[in-house]
């Protein structure tokens, strides 16, 4: 041990970790390239030193940078940490004193003992005039360490622990710490500190030779460890990823999620577990008015495991929930934008609006219409659609389709999934497409070509500005022909291009939606993200899923990409003033006044995989969710769905969620453009089989007494939907009102045949086919 902290005082690092012991340095090694491997943890040195060493081991620090970079070495940390029973908070040995950004805090329980009360001391030492300056600033006495040394020190005991808690908060404000938690044993002070102060370790560091200390100081050696799976209530004061408290299984803090690991059994049995409890129910909210509330608490009270309360307000009533029916996701995207600018004209702001869906993928569309009407934006813990990754990716394949000649694309996918193309192999690639040509010669004048005589007066350029005589993918054909790269690398590069070529030629004999849906498919795209096991692969799964279908919505490929391209150009977020885009799980603990709740339709809200993993467990948890929506609004909620969605580029009629029956109809007002009637409150309190309520005899009562009104659709939806390439019966001039489903109202400039130059009120002038704008009368 006293070896292992040298090297550690040596390579400056702030902890120490033992894995395992063994009896020869043979044994230890082959252990460290063990788990080296099955961990992806390199064991190169983490301090560069110039040039190479002997044995030829990589000293250079932008060699160790980029083999580092290569690997994700803090999550494997943290794996290889939790196989063994570790943790990151609790390492075996940390340096005592040395000179470091970050200090070290020594805290000792019962530390001294004066007379009859134990005595808990806290203490700090260092070297530095900043230091003594900053904690001086404190108001905390600091002393020299030693008679006529340099060194400082700052030690106090007190009876009282929240003292020193206090004290070390006051400390981590100033200066970057890190805490050692001791205790002492025994009556008696002994020699030196060590002698009976032993540190604070988890229960899963254990290992054979520690003691084993009880409250009254006796103790046990550990002989042996052996491991066993538990299932059961423990106690954790903290969860670190999502801060929650938890208490005996109950978590107490900010969390009804099933997902977080809340357990709502834990809260209906806990007046059976803790007989004679009270139970206070916080009901008064602070948020909210009362139409909002009533409407919440209406729609919860149908959970069957739950302990009943109503939350009650000191405002006014307020505006209904308002539930609103649209024809398509576009038209709810397009009713969203309105009301927003609407509330803005009425001199309030972006920043007071916030769009809540169930999930990422519905996002997409209101990204869009808020780009095209310049509406600020920000999505709240993610980057926005046309960011993300998977998103990225999948343009990348299409963009490579269309042209061979995008660098950027095929670096980005050359090697995504995974295919044996690795960093070194695209190093080569850049080189090749640097190097002219064979029939490009020169002879120290300027460079000609040697079949015709041209003269090559200007070289091709990267957008980085390196020198371009082919495309990366142009190299990887020809470098495939030759011995230059790794046989494993070549035989998979051979195999991207093939795939690149059939793709490309299924182009031609196919829509550009069911290429992108095989090319993900044959990439082996959509199998990695089914394979993942992460939380985040189905969201990635569906945000694809909603890009497909998307696509329809345009007549090539490469309308599709021209807008995708147009898209990432729009900046969409201003300093401060933007309307937040979040899903529902995110925004738990946030509130705004005016909330918007889209989507909420069957399959979608509730969602079909929660009911069909958890039955009604699940069922229950989308609708606490559904709660949790609306009560983030302070002054008014809007609930939406679709009667249709494009599903893969196909259109399929959808059912209204049936939380929006669950609604009652004194605290909602509802309006349906779908040519359907929505009618909340027709379910009655006891829990029944799901019906659509277009043909309940609530429904029909509330239209015999006109209670709810309805438009017709905006739009015919199938004649909207399918022609989009035939020719229009409409005739324009120049100087029409005219209206286009996603750029709005405009005025045409210019009529060349069936191509329109039409200056439009937000989105600018654009030129499109007459057959994709109708008359603005006819709106």
């Amino acid at each position: 041990m006293v070896g292992f902290a040298q090297r550690l005082l040596h390579e400056h690092g702030d902890a120490l970790w033992v894995l395992a012991t063994h009896s020869s340095e043979n044994e230890a090694r082959a252990h460290e390239y063990e788990l080296s491997l099955r961990y992806a943890i390199p064991t190169l040195p983490f301090t560069p030193r110039k040039g190479r060493s002997r044995n030829g081991l990589v000293h250079d620090e932008k060699y160790l940078k980029r083999i580092f970079d290569a690997f994700d070495t803090a999550a494997s940390a943290d794996r290889l940490l939790r196989d063994f029973g570790l943790a990151m908070e609790a390492p075996p040995h940390r340096p005592r004193s040395r000179n470091s950004k970050r200090r070290n805090v020594v805290v000792t329980l019962c530390g001294d003992r004066r007379g009859r009360t134990p005595m808990h001391r806290i203490s700090i030492v260092g070297n530095d005039e900043a230091g003594r300056a900053l904690l001086t600033s404190l108001g905390l006495s600091v002393r020299p360490a030693k008679s006529g040394s340099a060194s400082w020190r700052f030690e106090t005991c007190h009876s009282d622990f929240e003292v020193i808690a206090s004290t070390i908060e006051k400390i981590r404000d100033v200066m970057p710490i890190n805490v050692f938690r001791m205790a002492r044993f025994g009556a008696q002070r002994a020699d030196t500190l060590e002698a009976n102060s032993l540190p604070f370790t988890s229960a899963g560091a254990c290992r054979a030779g520690m003691a084993l200390f009880d409250e009254q100081g006796d103790y046990d050696v550990v002989t042996s460890v052996a491991r066993k799976a538990f299932s059961g209530n423990v106690y954790d004061l903290n969860v670190e990823s999502t801060h929650n408290f938890i208490a005996n299984g109950l978590v107490t803090h900010n969390s009804i999620y099933g997902w977080r690991g809340a357990e709502v059994d834990n809260i209906l049995r806990f007046e059976h577990d803790f007989p004679g409890a009270q139970v206070i129910r916080l009901e008064r909210n602070y948020r909210s008015t009362g139409h909002i509330l009533a409407a919440a608490s209406q729609l919860i009270a149908h959970n069957r495991g739950r302990l009943g309360k109503t939350l009650f307000t000191d405002d006014d009533e307020g505006h209904r929930v308002k539930v609103r029916g649209v024809w398509d996701g576009e038209a709810e995207a397009r009713l969203v934008a309105d009301d927003i600018e609407a509330w803005v004209q009425s001199n309030r702001s972006y920043a007071e609006c916030a769009v809540l869906v169930r999930a990422a993928w519905q996002m997409r569309a209101f990204e869009e219409r808020f780009l095209m009407l310049r509406i600020p934006y920000k999505v709240i813990g993610g980057p926005r659609f046309f960011e993300r990754a998977e998103v990225r990716d999948a343009h990348a394949y299409l963009r490579l389709i269309r042209s061979e000649d995008d660098d950027l694309a095929f670096e980005r996918v050359v090697n995504q999934p995974k295919r044996g193309v690795g960093e070194g192999t695209v190093q080569k690639l850049h080189a090749h497409a640097g190097k002219p040509p064979v029939r490009f010669v020169t002879d120290n004048g300027p460079l000609f070509d040697a079949e015709t005589g041209e003269v090559v007066t200007q070289q091709p350029e990267t957008p980085g500005g390196a020198t371009r005589f082919r495309s990366l993918a142009a190299a990887a054909r020809e470098l495939t022909l030759t011995d230059e790269l790794p046989l494993k690398a070549r035989t998979a590069l051979r195999a991207f291009l093939n795939d690149l070529d059939r793709w490309r030629d299924k182009s031609r004999e196919i829509s550009h939606v069911e290429l992108a849906e095989i090319v993900l498919d044959e990439s082996g795209y959509t199998e990695m993200l089914r394979n993942d096991k992460s939380p985040q692969a189905q969201t990635r799964l569906e945000n694809l899923k909603e890009l497909v279908q998307s696509m329809g919505q345009y007549d090539s490929l490469e309308a599709y990409l021209e807008h995708v391209a147009l898209v990432l150009d729009i900046e969409a977020e201003s300093e401060g003033d933007n309307v937040h885009l979040s899903t529902l799980h995110a925004a738990k603990g946030l509130e705004w006044p005016l909330v918007f709740l889209p989507g909420w339709e069957e399959q979608v809200f509730p969602s079909q995989r929660s009911i069909d993993e958890n039955g009604e467990k699940g069922l229950e948890e989308e609708r606490r969710l559904a709660y949790v929506g609306i009560t983030r609004a302070r002054e008014s909620a809007r609930i939406s769905f679709a009667a249709n969605r494009q599903i893969y580029g196909r259109w399929q009629t959808v059912l209204p969620s049936r939380f929006i029956d669950e609604l009652p109809a004194a605290n909602v007002d509802a309006i349906s453009e779908t040519g359907y009637h929505v009618q909340p409150g027709v379910r009655d309190m006891a829990v029944e089989p799901f019906s659509s309520g277009y043909q309940s005899p609530g429904w029909r009562r509330a239209q015999e007494r006109g209670a709810f009104t309805s438009k017709p659709p905006l739009l015919e939806g199938e004649a909207r939907l399918v022609a989009k390439s035939s020719p229009s019966d409409a005739t324009y001039g120049v100087g029409d009102r005219i209206f286009h489903q996603k750029f709005g109202y405009g005025r045409v400039r210019q009529v060349e045949g069936n191509k329109l130059t039409v200056d439009f009120d937000k989105a600018g002038e654009k030129r499109v086919i007459d057959s994709f704008v109708i008359p603005a009368s006819a709106v």
